[in-house]
């Protein structure tokens, strides 16, 4: 029979499996639903401007000076309108990935890809406070989950930009040596008192007041990197900061 303890993070872990899978589900549909209008807006956006280019040589010739200041402006709209749009599909391309979070599949994962998708889900709480810093060796493939890879990325960044109270630092780095893939994440944030160093990887532990967490995330990236062979570091001092150090064996 089960100990209590690990019966009670066997429960846990597997609440948490399936509330991401609904999530996933949920997130889904959004972008399925936000990417049809979308892509009417972007095909009609395309038409416009070609019918601008195809017609502006015979108006800069016939229109007077005050009108062409209204047809560039009206241009510079477009223009910022399609940066707008890209933006949107970035999103979605984003939340597609997000919604992958319940593959186990192991395939070749983009690592800087994983990196990206999560930073624009965190972007409402980084812009404008804070700076991030990026360091990646030129090889970025990883044989592993993209889904888990993405949960463990999502816990971390996470709780690094929690750790921030206004403006700082993040700092991402990325190392391939022969037998692991190391990715680091580091804060400039309030860093972890040494008293409770030791308890960050248990369930359901967690400093943040009620309602803002859990203590299932770092729990479970420390369980899954476990169960694959690597390992999870953390190293921290008060007042200057914390890094999380993550090593996946390539083999």
């Amino acid at each position: 029979m089960p100990e209590p303890g690990r019966q009670k993070d066997t429960q846990a872990q597997a609440t948490q499996q399936d509330k991401m899978a609904s999530l996933g589900q949920l997130v889904t549909g959004i972008a399925h639903e936000i990417n049809n209008p979308l892509a009417f807006v972007v095909n009609n956006l395309y038409v416009v401007e070609t019918a601008l280019d195809s017609l502006s040589p015979e108006m800069e010739k016939r229109f007077p000076e005050e009108s062409l200041v209204k047809l560039r402006k009206a241009r510079l709209r477009l223009a910022e309108m399609k940066q707008g749009l890209d933006r949107v599909q970035e999103l979605v391309l984003n939340l597609r990935t997000f919604s992958r979070l319940d593959e186990e599949e192991f395939t070749a994962v983009d690592v800087v890809a994983v990196i990206d998708s999560v930073l624009l889900l965190l972007d409402h709480k980084i812009k404008g406070r804070i700076r991030v810093e990026r360091n990646h060796v030129p090889a970025q493939a990883l044989h592993w989950s993209a889904g888990r890879l993405h949960q463990i990325l999502m816990n971390l960044l996470a709780n690094a930009v929690d750790a921030i109270t206004g403006e700082g630092t993040i700092v991402i780095t990325t190392i391939q040596t022969p037998e692991h893939f190391r990715i680091s994440v580091g804060d400039t944030g309030t860093g972890i008192p040494e008293a409770i160093r030791s308890k960050i990887f248990d369930p359901f532990f967690t400093t943040k007041l009620a309602g803002e967490g859990v203590g299932l995330g770092l729990a479970i990236s420390h369980d899954i990197v476990q169960k694959h062979g690597g390992s999870i570091e953390v190293r921290s001092e008060e007042g200057v900061g914390t890094e999380f150090i993550v090593k996946i064996p390539l083999t």
